[in-house]
């Protein structure tokens, strides 16, 4: 039989070994902001944006790398996050690739509540992306990187209130 000292000692490694839904971030990164992403009363997911210096004005004068991580409170499908995702390309008019479109149906998993998904964006170009800290992979191409942060960070995005939270205005 265990004794309650051991118990506890093992329930802290594990929940010391878990880390923060945000452990596949850099190290070197800090947080600019972070918020609440809404859908009627429901929180859908919670966002942090981090940066070199902590501090973003706009993806053109931005510093790289750059990291979006996203914790859901709901399930949903991985091919309805990629819908979404090719939805807001299109309605902000941002140029993307269908390639693109393509491989993040292959990357992407569902997610449910606790999930985290963080994307790394190492140049305007370039970035990858991570599920529950585990490396999910890479997509490049001109502009990808900035292309996908254009969804929350644009003035236009759908959220500005999401927005504003996420670059500390």
């Amino acid at each position: 039989m265990s004794r309650p000292r051991d118990v506890l000692a093992y329930l802290t490694a594990l929940l010391l070994a878990a880390g923060p839904a945000s452990a596949a971030v850099p190290d070197q990164l800090q947080l600019v902001g972070s918020g609440n992403a809404r859908w009627l009363t429901f929180t859908l997911y919670r966002a942090e944006l981090y940066s070199p210096t902590g501090a973003f004005t706009a993806l053109e004068q931005s510093d790289y790398p750059l990291a979006l991580s996203i914790t859901y409170q709901r399930n949903i499908a991985g091919q309805r996050l990629v819908d979404a995702t090719e939805q807001e390309w299109q309605r902000l008019a941002v140029g993307h690739r269908q390639e693109w479109v393509s491989e993040l149906t292959v990357l992407w998993p569902d997610v449910g509540p606790d999930d985290n998904l963080t994307f790394i964006a190492h140049s305007a170009d370039r970035g990858e992306f991570f599920f529950n800290q585990q490396p999910l992979g890479s997509i490049q191409g001109e502009r990808f990187a900035a292309a996908f942060l254009t969804i929350w960070l644009s003035p236009e995005t759908r959220d500005a209130r999401l927005r504003a939270a996420l670059i500390g205005a």
